[in-house]
């Protein structure tokens, strides 16, 4: 929120200092293009995570508050051990989607020790997707 607000403050600015508006235009066609890069390259790390992980077999146990984040996010139990899976857990028919008495095929990556699950594997591969062709299509745009 307070990204925004400097953001206006910035366009503001540039308003009373008589800039052109193509050029605040430009401006944030730039900035959008640097935020779909970062995405990109967050997804791409990701994927690159999730191609290094193993596949295991982990039991639903709980939602609880990832321990380095504010977000809650399911656990899996993977062997003898509890791992926080990397994305947040699904808000929209959670009873539905975590069933603690099935088995999920989950991939364990053991340096992160996190897990990814089918939602978590769904969102890196459809988010890497997205970003890349919303980063073509913006530099095709800027070079209009």
């Amino acid at each position: 929120m307070e990204l925004l607000i400097i953001i206006v403050i910035i366009i503001v600015l540039c308003l009373v200092l008589n800039i052109s508006i193509n050029y605040i235009l430009f401006g944030c066609l730039v900035l959008s293009e640097i935020f779909f890069g970062l995405m990109t390259i967050g997804f791409a790390y990701c994927i690159i995570r999730l191609l290094l992980s193993k596949r295991s077999e982990g039991k639903f146990t709980r939602f609880d508050k990832a321990p380095k984040g504010k977000l809650q996010v399911a656990y899996y139990l993977v062997g003898d051990e509890e791992y926080p899976c990397a994305f947040p857990k699904e808000f929209i028919m959670e009873n539905k989607l975590y069933l603690t008495d099935k088995i999920y095929n989950v991939m364990l990556d053991s340096k992160t020790k996190k897990v990814y699950d089918r939602y978590a594997i769904t969102t890196c591969v459809l988010g890497f997707i997205f970003s890349v062709c919303f980063c073509v299509g913006m530099i095709f745009f800027l070079h209009l």
